[in-house]
């Protein structure tokens, strides 16, 4: 068995992955006038085949390391990598993710419905993707690649960005990418009053109102039915009548809306309804003076989790008047290039980064279970951890290793003060779907105390690096 030595370079590339900014800031200005089909084999053998796609990936030198200028380049299939939603009706969704780390021109689509636990895929297409193509045909596809049933499905990657899907009635139409959303995030994270410091009364108006747009909701008022119509992805629904008695009410039932959905519009109500334009414009002075954090080096858009805890300490926190800077530590996921996992495969030994401040190194081997492996604390194998696992990122193109306890290996990169904003808070991912008074009381304002602590792996940080909320996901 061939073992080789590789050292990551981990302040470069993805092994620099932070966090996402879940609510960027807010825009200026105010508003503008299954079933499967069984088949024979006759009937198989009738249906068109499925292009192939690019190959598998590059070959394995003698040292067990896969040559990177081997893999697939897939800048312009990148492009169209996340998450989608149906014009005229959220309730339809669609993820669109590389075949693999070695097959990034390959790409898989799968479509999803939201019911009443939460979304559930219907459809699942893959397609090899070609620069100067823009229409293909889908089989309806297993988990294991295999033909599961008819009909083909049609898709058009379109110009705008967005894609055409068709194929079965219930799930076709124009998915269009959930980036092309004023603050995409706040359908998936919780908003605190710290997320929406610094927006005005129109802008919370306008994010309020968007959660309706999103679902074909026919609007009333002039403004806002001009800014939605103006929005390609919007599409009044037919079915929602609109009545001109009771001051033009809309026929509209918000049980569309999951438990998230239905608290972060409490929330903005209630921002709206607080509203102070001279708070406003003190807020917004204040904050256009505040220094970048220190660490902003380390926050990325792309890599969602990361690692932040904050301890008070003897001394708690410094009251810096919109914000506290309190003592804390930021850490980010051991990562592994795709070319460092095939040699893993092929019997390699890496050594990995498990300290940036110390230089504390592991050694990580593979094992006779496919896709599991080993970290040692020294170059003699001593000290086994136990199992760990990669789980490829296609946003950042590379690999996060975790335990088998599903928890993510970190690594410290700093140490130092943090700034948190006021009204920041944390919260577990379990408690999302509460609504507005429960979620509130499920979550806890970040205050410091004398010995306060708190710790967390999905934060949100604001442009300049000052933490508005710091969310907990796992067990």
């Amino acid at each position: 068995m061939i073992s080789v030595l590789l050292i990551l370079a981990v302040l470069s590339g993805c092994s620099q992955a932070g966090v996402e900014h879940s609510l960027e800031q807010a825009e200026q200005g105010t508003l503008a006038g299954q079933s499967s089909i069984g088949l024979t084999d006759s009937e198989a053998a009738d249906i068109p085949a499925i292009p192939e796609g690019v190959g598998a990936g590059g070959a394995v030198s003698e040292d067990g390391l896969t040559g990177m200028d081997e893999r697939p380049e897939a800048e312009s299939a990148s492009e169209w990598y996340g998450r989608y939603f149906r014009k005229g009706d959220f309730s339809w969704q669609m993820e669109i993710y590389p075949e693999g780390a070695f097959e990034r021109d390959k790409l898989s689509m799968e479509v999803w419905e939201k019911e009443q636990d939460g979304f559930h895929r219907v459809h699942k297409l893959s397609v090899p993707y070609e620069p100067e193509v823009s229409e293909y045909e889908s089989l309806e596809m297993d988990d294991d690649g295999s033909v599961s049933a008819l009909p083909v499905f049609s898709i058009r990657l379109q110009e705008d960005g967005s894609v055409l899907l068709s194929g079965r009635p219930v799930s076709e139409g124009i998915y269009y990418p959930m980036k092309s959303l004023l603050k995409p995030k706040v359908f998936t994270k919780p908003l605190y009053e710290s997320s929406l410091q610094g927006m005005d009364r129109e802008e919370l108006r306008l994010l309020r109102n968007q959660f309706y747009a999103v679902y074909g909701y026919p609007f009333g008022a002039e403004d806002l039915r001009e800014y939605f119509e103006s929005q390609p992805w919007y599409e009044r629904k037919a079915t929602y009548e609109v009545r001109a008695e009771a001051g033009r009410e809309i026929d509209f039932h918000d049980g569309v809306f999951n438990g998230l959905e239905k608290r972060n519009i409490e929330a903005l109500k209630a921002a709206e309804e607080g509203y102070d334009e001279e708070r406003l414009s003190t807020w917004r002075a204040v904050w256009k003076e505040l220094p970048l954090a220190p660490y902003m080096q380390f926050l990325s858009e792309n890599m969602e989790e990361l690692s932040v805890d904050l301890q008070a300490g003897e001394s708690g926190a410094e009251d810096k008047g919109i914000y506290y800077e309190v003592q804390g530590r930021i850490c980010l996921p051991v990562t592994l290039e795709p070319a460092e996992i095939e040699a893993l495969k092929n019997g390699a030994a890496i050594e990995v980064c498990l300290n940036e401040l110390t230089g504390e190194t592991g050694i990580l081997k593979g094992t006779e279970e496919e896709g599991a492996y080993l970290l040692s604390y020294d170059a003699d194998g001593q000290e086994i951890s136990g199992e760990c696992y990669g789980s490829y990122h296609y946003e950042n193109d590379c690999y996060t290793i975790w335990e088998n306890s599903a928890d993510t290996i970190f690594k410290p990169v700093y140490e130092g003060p943090i700034y948190v904003l006021k009204g920041a808070r944390t919260e577990w991912y379990q408690y999302f779907g509460l609504t507005e008074g429960e979620g509130i009381a499920a979550s806890q304002e970040l205050t410091f105390d004398k010995d306060t602590s708190y710790w967390g792996n999905v934060p949100d940080f604001d442009e300049k690096g000052y933490l508005r909320a710091l969310y907990f996901y796992g067990d």
